[in-house]
Formats: C-alpha cells, structure tokens, sequence
C-alpha cells in the first residue's frame, strides 16, 4: 500500500460515496477556522476508484472546506491530499483508524466502523479482531451488538450515545419495523425512563397489543395514553408513572383488580404505623407476608396489639378473600 502526495480541486472528489464514512456530522465552524489560521495541516486520504476519487478518511475536513468553498474564502484547486493504493480492506482499516485513534468515537461512529470491517470479516470474531487492529476495543459479542444496531435509525443510535436509551433498549428497538421502533424511541427520549422501565413499557406494550390483536403503535395511541403524555400538569417522571400504571393494568386487569381489593381491605383493619402487609405476588399462591418497622419496644407492642386485635375481631378474613 502506497500514498502519492497530490493537489486537488474538489469537483474531483466525490463528496456524495460514504463507503468509508464513519464520523457524525458536526459543526465545520472550528474546523473552518483552524483550516483559515494554520492551513490543513491532515490531508484527506483518497481512494482512485477509475472513475472518480473517493473519499478514504477526511469527511468532516471536506465539509468544512466545501464551506469554505462557498463562502469564496478557499480557492477551488489546491486540496493537498494522499492518494492511497491496495486493497478496499486496508483503506477500510485506514478509515476506522484514523478516525479511532485521534478521539473516542460515538456510538454511531462505532456502528459505522463494525458495519464497514464486517464486509471483509468471514464472522464476528474476525471483525471484532480488526476492530481491535484499528483502535477500537471490541469483543465478538459487543462486534454482534453493533451489527445489529446498524440497522437502527441515527436518532436511536444519538439516544444511546447520551444515555437516553439504554443498550439493551435499541437492541430491541433495532429489531422492530422502523415505525414503531421510531414511536418508541420518541416516547423514551421524551420521557427518559431508565433501563427496567423501557423494559417494562415495551413488553407491556407488545403484549397488549398481541392480545387485542393491534399494533403496539395503536396502543401508545390510546386515548388515555395521549391524555398522559400531553398533560401539562405532570412531570415526566409522573407521566412514567401514570403510563406503567395504565399498561399493566390493561395488562393485568384481573391481577390489578385483586390488589386493589386486597389494599382496601388492609386499609380497613386499622393497622398501626410501621404496619406492612403484602400479598402473595401475582396472587400465584397463598403465602402472604408482614413487615414491622420500629424503633423501641413500646411501638412493637403497640404494632402486635393492633394486628392481633384485626385478626381476633375478624377484620383480617378480607384480606384472603
């Protein structure tokens, strides 16, 4: 493999093949300036494809002087770049590693990066091997997430990369038909629930939806979910709440129903503070359990008192009803 110093106009460059892009897009503004101060101290690399030339690595340094271009601040036919000759592989390597190892790449960025290796990769393993040879920490394992992720949309990919939506979430979501995985990704990144609440919505969600025989985009257009998430008298955090609540109750309306009879009843046997009483879970059985909590022996006297008094009296019958 090669590289020949050359000086280009950028007409010649094809600035629209993205074969081997693996930035985000950001703001040229810095850039620019840099390039105005000091000059392009990083030529773009450059693959001669026959019939035009390609972009190896440089995409964000085009950019800026493409905006520079339009601005009249650049004259159009002095770009110092590097030709590169060999194999599309090495200048795949070549693309991921220059990139990788001048900053820490982005969810995204690694996508990208995983999704460009594995065209020349026989498995998994062997990407994750030349991952690991162009600066990027990558397992097998983490190499099948990012593959499945490439099929994601960018904003779910953005999510992930703030920690909006976790990893397993877009994991998910990546496997879905892209409206709902886009509806879904929307409510997260409106709602920002963490990790076990996604998990939670989503599989209320799709199994709601499974059951009445909808979608689950229908679902999240219920009446009573568009009142939820529109109010503007709730918190997010509050509208997390109010939306687990509505799902596993439409989920659930018989176990829902059995635990609302059963607080009304623990309610009315008049039981002292610090006083606990739980149900079996799911009411799948019929061993139900007590929690005390006191600080001295005149409270759990006074707590036993109560609770002997609700089970000698009767009150107590309700609650294995």
């Amino acid at each position: 493999m090669k590289y020949e110093p050359i000086t280009v106009s950028i007409r010649e460059i094809e600035s629209s093949d993205n074969f081997y892009k693996v930035s985000d897009e950001r703001d040229s503004a810095i850039l620019e300036e840099s390039i105005k101060s000091i000059g392009l101290t990083n030529p773009l690399i450059l693959e001669d494809t026959g019939h035009s030339l390609r972009i190896v690595s440089g995409f964000r340094r085009l950019a800026a002087l493409t905006a520079m271009h339009s601005t009249g601040s650049l004259p159009l036919d002095n770009i110092p770049c590097l030709k590169v000759s060999g194999k599309s592989f090495d200048h795949a390597l070549i693309a991921v590693s220059d990139n990788s190892m001048s900053r820490e790449l982005t969810l995204s960025e690694k996508v990208r990066s995983i999704k460009l290796l594995d065209i020349f990769s026989e498995d998994a393993k062997a990407t994750a091997t030349l991952a690991r040879s162009a600066g990027i920490e990558c397992s097998p394992v983490f190499a099948e997430k990012l593959l499945t992720l490439a099929s994601a949309d960018e904003s779910i990919l953005t999510a992930t990369s703030s920690g909006i939506i976790t990893m397993q979430t877009a994991l998910e979501l990546a496997a879905m038909p892209e409206d709902e995985a886009d509806a879904f990704s929307s409510l997260f990144v409106m709602l920002r629930p963490g990790n076990n609440k996604q998990r939670e919505i989503l599989v209320f969600t799709k199994e709601i939806a499974a059951r009445e025989d909808r979608t689950p985009i229908e679902v999240l257009h219920f009446p009573e979910i568009e009142k939820i998430l529109q109010s503007d008298e709730q918190d997010n955090n509050r509208k997390t709440s109010l939306l687990r609540s509505f799902l596993r109750r439409r989920r659930y309306p018989a176990i829902v129903k059995k635990e609302e009879e059963f607080n009304l009843a623990v309610k009315g046997l008049g039981l002292a503070n610090g006083v606990s009483v739980f149900p079996p879970k799911n009411f799948e059985d019929n061993r139900f359990s007590i929690r005390l909590e006191f600080s001295d022996k005149l409270t759990l006297n006074k707590q036993i008192g109560k609770l002997a008094q609700a089970i000698e009296d009767g009150q107590a019958d309700d609650i294995f009803k």
